[in-house]
């Protein structure tokens, strides 16, 4: 991010730098200090290969024309890759959010390379990368303890950014792009017109370009009206659905063979009933029913759903034929589908946003739950800006702002954003109780304050973040400002460049003296002070001025998300016991070794990620950093460090666990630097992109 790269060192480390400041040990991000020493020795003497293992390194990765990782000095981009590579990449982000059938277990991918040859086809004809789900077919019509409203929700919009995000990490292989293609099969069962067009609306105010809508005529190749209006779908509806049935029903199709026969069908026919059980609860016209009569109407109806599931299925193989096909439902061996989780939702159940409602924890966390079944006491209802209800969010004080009637949006995958209800309240950042703030970015960061006043005010900045925790200066001292400088040279500092910076987390290059537990000063073993890394605990950030849209995006990344998402194959016994080092040239100038990968949160002890992206001498004209996994037998036997650090690096970029923060003029942004990566993404240097930043404890 607009801060150096950094990372803690272990206190067996025993690193002596020397300065010219007597108090404060640190590299200082303007000016360098020339006559800065490690163990004795000049930093710009150190011999950078002398303790590193090159074979475990990620600086300057390639993969050859076999497929085999190499790795050069990191002085040229690597090669292209191949058609074959772009696929095998963009295989494994569909196995990040493919539905596992087991928690924490790892099932193979049957499917895989039938979805492989869909996927080369499309790279060879240099076709847009396409998939068809169909899913969101109406609300639960039981408003009384399924879902809280009849339209869209924050479980749909959550929904459909998670689903952009695949869309968007696939372009980020194959520039060819990827659309995700939604039909709904709600036609098929109720009359769905108000739910489908808040859905195309929600999609277009979300900035979800990827995300397109098919309606079941489009599948049928029927005439329609153009524009469709609303008129025209209800009176044509009962024709497209017997269209459907007369059209893709297989011939002599029996339910109830399907059912016995397949173990899919079976678990489908299961769902159905038990959403029938709980969509009809309420039902008017089965209140007369006993209780064995509701249990056979739910049983028939699921059979003709059935019926109509197939047909529809069918329609969509056709014309949908090299579309790559998703589900929503679990599956054991269907290797035509790819069965994905529409929500990055926490719990043993893998529930939709139409049958279910959304429940926010205090750190953002998402589960789904019958609207019923989420206690009064512990959560409260929170209301859209139109003022329907949106989703449950668990009770805090720290929502509670005294004198300030505030708005909490919870951001995807992380962060929250906290502005005035209304636009006419001026609010300034002096009256903000940052101990709230705090707090709050300690379970969800990034926390950005957006629409007070006074946020560009230097000595109102300073003074909150005092209010906030222990201010720790650099030499310079306490705030610096963060703008491109103009200088290109090597020795030059990237954080006031407008170049994109590497993945890090602030600290790594600042040291201060270490301290036994009695508070005396650590001595290495020839008498000298101990110098140790000393990453700040927290980040604050004000926004003076902006790139231009699109550019400079701050990213985020969360060490909670990190875990949560980590894929099957790995965990985090495996990984917490890695340690890495880092070479680094230029500016930075030295080699640090015994990094821990993951440390322990100093509040809430839960495992957080260290790291400094690896940054070859191609992408930047000012310092490179070469960083290895040093230990790799401590991780899984056969595991490389290379594999380990690709790992790393492709997690924190993962859309599902990385913020691409977007500046507004005056924002404030607190982040917890333990429990957040971060790094910027370019700019054109010819703008005054200007942020000011001031770390604290």
């Amino acid at each position: 991010m607009d801060t150096p790269p950094l990372a803690s060192l272990t206190p067996a480390m025993g690193l002596d730098i020397k300065v010219l400041e007597p108090n404060v040990a640190e590299v200082d991000p303007i000016t360098p200090p020339l006559n800065a020493t490690i163990d004795g020795e000049s930093v710009s003497d150190i011999n950078v290969g002398a303790s590193s293992s090159k074979a475990n390194s990620a600086d300057g990765l390639q993969e050859d024309a076999e497929g085999e990782t190499t790795v050069d000095s990191g002085a040229h981009p690597p090669k292209p890759l191949t058609a074959e590579q772009k696929a095998d990449h963009i295989l494994n982000i569909f196995e990040r959010y493919r539905m596992n059938t087991a928690a924490g277990r790892y099932h193979p991918w049957k499917g895989r390379a039938n979805v492989r040859s869909q996927i080369l086809h499309s790279i060879n004809n240099e076709e847009k990368i396409r998939m068809i789900l169909p899913a969101f077919p109406f609300k639960s019509p039981n408003k009384t303890s399924k879902v809280l409203g009849a339209l869209p929700d924050a479980a749909e919009e959550i929904a459909i950014k998670h689903m952009q995000g695949l869309c968007t990490m696939v372009t980020e292989v194959y520039t060819g792009g990827a659309n995700l293609h939604i039909v709904s099969d709600g036609l098929c069962y109720n009359e769905v017109w108000r739910y489908g067009q808040a859905l195309r609306n929600l999609a277009l105010t979300q900035e979800c370009y990827d995300i397109k809508f098919v309606r079941l005529v489009d599948i049928l190749g029927e005439e329609r009206d153009e524009p469709l209006t609303q008129d025209s779908y209800l009176a044509n509806a009962s024709s497209y659905r017997q269209t459907l049935l007369d059209k893709y029903s297989p011939a002599g199709f029996d339910p109830d063979v399907f059912i016995k026969q397949d173990a899919d069908a079976l678990l489908t026919y299961r769902g159905y009933i038990k959403f029938l059980e709980k969509d009809l609860e309420h039902a008017p016209h089965l209140s007369t029913l006993s209780k064995t009569q509701r249990a056979k109407h739910h049983e028939n109806t699921a059979k003709h759903m059935i019926i109509r599931g197939k047909a529809f299925a069918e329609a969509i193989k056709t014309r949908f034929s090299d579309y790559v096909r998703l589900s929503i439902h679990a599956s054991t061996a269907d290797a035509s589908k790819l069965s994905i989780s529409l929500l990055p939702q926490q719990g043993p159940h893998n529930m939709t946003p139409w049958h279910s409602s959304l429940v926010r924890a205090l750190d953002g966390s998402i589960s789904m739950a019958h609207a019923s079944s989420v206690p009064a006491l512990t959560h409260d209802i929170i209301h859209d800006a139109s003022g329907r209800r949106s989703y449950f969010r668990e009770k805090s004080e720290l929502y509670n702002w005294p004198g300030m009637d505030v708005s909490f949006e919870y951001l995807y995958p992380t962060g929250i954003v906290i502005r005035p209800k209304s636009t006419q309240a001026n609010y300034s950042l002096h009256n903000v109780h940052m101990q709230k703030v705090r707090a709050l970015a300690e379970v969800c960061s990034p926390v950005i304050l957006r629409g007070f006043s006074d946020t560009t005010d230097e000595r109102t900045f300073q003074a909150k973040a005092y209010d906030a925790g222990t201010v720790l200066p650099w030499t310079f001292g306490i705030m610096q400002k963060v703008r491109d400088s103009g200088r290109t040279d090597r020795e030059a500092n990237n954080v006031v460049s407008a170049e994109a910076m590497p993945m890090h987390y602030d600290g790594m290059f600042k040291f201060l003296p270490a301290s036994n537990p009695d508070g005396s000063p650590k001595l290495d073993k020839e008498g000298n002070i101990v110098k140790e890394s000393s990453p700040p605990r927290f980040q604050l950030f004000t926004a003076l001025t902006t790139a231009p849209k699109k550019s400079g995006y701050t990213l985020f990344a969360s060490s909670r998300l990190f875990f949560r998402h980590l894929p099957p194959q790995y965990s985090l016994e495996e990984v917490e016991g890695l340690t890495w080092d880092c070479i680094n040239s230029g500016f930075w100038d030295c080699h640090m070794q015994q990094l821990p990968l993951v440390v322990r949160h100093p509040v809430s002890g839960e495992p957080c990620v260290r790291w400094h992206e690896p940054w070859p001498m191609w992408k930047t004209k000012f310092a490179h950093a070469l960083v290895n996994i040093e230990n790799p037998e401590q991780g899984k036997k056969g595991r490389s460090g290379i594999e380990y650090v690709k790992l790393v690096d492709s997690m924190l970029y993962d859309r599902r666990v990385c913020l691409y923060f977007e500046w507004d003029k005056g924002d404030v942004v607190c982040s917890d630097n333990t429990n957040m990566l971060h790094t910027r993404s370019a700019f054109d240097g010819s703008c005054d992109r200007e942020l000011w930043r001031i770390h604290f404890d």
